[in-house]
């Protein structure tokens, strides 16, 4: 490598995080959601005008849409619970509302007068949704920060199923044999796939040039800089949709949270960076659908039991 770790995860470039909140209706009776409810999400940006500059940036993995929820935060996502084939469709209720969120990394110039007063209406098979805009946000990439560059305690909670790909941690070495290794999914939230698959995230989207394999070992330091002191976990299998035989679509994750200690020095300063940008972009496959969504929080220094 040609400079130190740490100036990879420097940010110099004309970047800002851009949130838009949405709320998401029907006025005609009960309305049918995907299996996977942020679809709806995507369906507004490729179909109104006042959001199409967004996707370009979705084609250049710098768009997530977040999964829909309702006021008491329930998120609206459909999980297999039995071996039948069938499965309850999600719905909302006539003047319902439900929230959700687009989240992207784009040009600082962006131009948000045309998004402020975007509404409308947008069709899922045979159900109609109304939107309207309820907020915006705007965070230059410069200012990424989950406070925990001095080192403490980390609660990751996994709010969406999570599944990060194992390739991430294929060591450069290996990487003739890539088209070889089957796509197998970490369901377990081991430190190294994490920050792994975080920093390739940050090289991606910050147009970090130069960087081939900086992922790989940024994860291969997180298992020595971050240990676990507490977890609660469970799998989930998600249904995203049926296949062109009309096969289930499934998608295998985890929920809950983990706490990792985290040793003041150099990965605690990229940690600081890379982990709020995931927050903002999701974890893993699936993660411009809403899954993988985590929320990053710095609990006391004195670790205590949750």
């Amino acid at each position: 490598m040609s400079k130190s770790l740490i100036d990879y995860f420097r940010n110099e470039n004309n970047k800002a995080a851009i949130t838009i909140k949405l709320k998401i209706f029907s006025k005609q009776g009960y309305a049918i959601l995907p299996p996977i409810s942020s679809k709806v999400l995507k369906d507004i940006v490729f179909s109104d005008d006042c959001l199409s500059q967004f996707i370009e940036y979705y084609k250049n993995g710098a768009v997530s849409f977040k999964v829909l929820s309702n006021d008491k935060g329930k998120k609206y996502y459909s999980i297999k619970k039995d071996n039948n084939e069938n499965f309850k469709p999600l719905y909302i209720k006539e003047n319902e509302f439900l929230h959700g969120a687009i989240t992207a990394v784009v040009n600082k110039n962006i131009d948000i007068s045309k998004i402020v007063d975007c509404k409308g209406e947008v069709k899922y098979s045979s159900s109609t949704f109304n939107y309207l805009i309820d907020s915006i946000s705007i965070k230059d990439t410069s200012e990424l920060s989950v406070g925990i560059k001095d080192g403490g305690f980390l609660k990751i909670t996994f709010l969406t199923p999570t599944a990060i790909p194992t390739k991430i941690m294929l060591p450069p070495w290996a990487s003739n044999i890539n088209r070889r290794i089957p796509k197998f999914y970490r369901i377990l939230p081991e430190p190294s796939f994490i920050v792994a698959y975080s920093a390739k995230l940050w090289v991606k989207i910050m147009d970090i040039n130069e960087a081939n394999n900086i992922h790989y070992y940024t994860g291969r330091l997180a298992d020595v800089y971050m240990v676990e002191m507490d977890y609660n976990l469970r799998p989930e299998t998600v249904i995203v949709g049926r296949d062109e035989l009309n096969r289930l679509r499934l998608f295998r994750g985890f929920t809950g949270f983990a706490v990792y200690r985290v040793k003041r020095g150099i990965m605690s300063k990229i940690l600081d960076k890379v982990l709020d940008l995931t927050q903002l972009m999701g974890l893993g496959k699936l993660k411009s659908l809403g899954m993988g969504e985590i929320k990053v929080e710095v609990l006391n220094n004195k670790f205590e039991k949750i």
